[in-house]
């Protein structure tokens, strides 16, 4: 019987020595104090002087009333939500105290250009938005019909149980950002 042979001892790779101290590019600093440290102030909140809205780093003015962190108005600032002349229709006044339920009926059509021949700008990025079709084939039939919308407080009718349709929705959409606005354009009810 031979006798057993003897392990060879396993290699141990060399570690590396530790820097001195003198090498080290970080060694004796101590951590930066907020109050010492430059800020970069277009990269913090602030707060708006004139409205009091907390607007977000990067942005130059206030979403909510265009006033710049250092209190200069813009003069050409619109919020998003406020109707401008341009694009109110010319309807008349309500004779009531009450608004009319369906504002389309008795009024002569508008001579607008329908959604898609129209030339809107994204709001989001200001680039111009394409037409863009809306699909709904959820029904039974696998046939894609425009998607439509009723009045507001429209009910079922008894017969058939549909709605009483107002008109169609149209969509764009911005190529560069995404976004996608609808529009509801009026028709006549089916």
């Amino acid at each position: 019987m031979e006798a057993p042979q003897p392990v060879p001892p396993q290699a141990v790779p060399p570690q590396p020595e530790p820097l001195p101290a003198a090498a080290d590019p970080f060694a004796g600093l101590a951590p930066p104090d907020d109050a010492a440290a430059p800020r970069d102030a277009s990269r913090e909140p602030w707060t708006c002087p004139t409205c009091g809205e907390l607007s977000e780093f990067g942005f130059e003015a206030c979403w909510n009333c265009g006033t710049t962190a250092d209190g200069v108005e813009c003069p050409d600032f619109v919020k998003e939500w406020e109707p401008q002349p341009e694009d109110a229709p010319d309807q008349p006044a309500a004779t009531s105290g009450e608004p009319s339920q369906e504002p389309w009926r008795g009024q002569a059509e508008p001579s607008v250009a329908s959604v898609a021949q129209r030339v809107i700008d994204c709001p989001d990025c200001r680039s111009p938005t394409r037409a863009i079709v809306l699909i709904d084939n959820s029904g039974e039939s696998q046939r894609h019909e425009q998607l439509r919308y009723a009045a507001p407080g429209a009910e079922r009718g008894w017969f058939f149980g549909q709605y009483a349709e107002t008109g169609q929705v149209s969509a764009k959409m911005c190529p560069k950002c995404g976004r996608i606005t609808l529009y509801g354009e009026p028709g006549q009810p089916t």
